[in-house]
């Protein structure tokens, strides 16, 4: 993984997860909610429906939202690495993010 300009992200494997739920979907992929089960907390996974593993869209994006942080944009944890419940045969990167407890900010205009 060779990110821009940001030091190597936090890599979460699919084993430290659990409860995988979908909870959101559109054209670029599908956000899940699952529980980390080392942070005991719940996080959102974002993976991209097209995906060949490398995904440097994706990690473009990581890099992006790392350099913008600020406390009104969501927190990266890391990057997941592995097999999701919708595609138990091939690895996947994702991004692992803060989750939105009360739902998108659409829903809440």
């Amino acid at each position: 993984m060779a990110l821009l300009s940001c030091p190597s992200p936090v890599v979460i494997k699919e084993s430290h997860l659990e409860g995988w739920e979908v909870i959101g979907s559109g054209g670029f992929g599908q956000i899940y909610k699952a529980r980390h089960q080392q942070w005991c907390c719940d996080v959102a996974i974002k993976l991209l429906h097209y995906d060949d593993g490398k995904s440097q869209a994706l990690l473009r994006e990581l890099d992006m939202m790392r350099l913008g942080s600020s406390p009104y944009v969501l927190h990266v944890h890391g990057v997941f690495q592995g097999r999701s419940p919708a595609s138990r045969s091939s690895v996947q990167l994702g991004l692992v993010m803060e989750l939105m407890e009360r739902g998108t900010l659409v829903t809440l205009q």
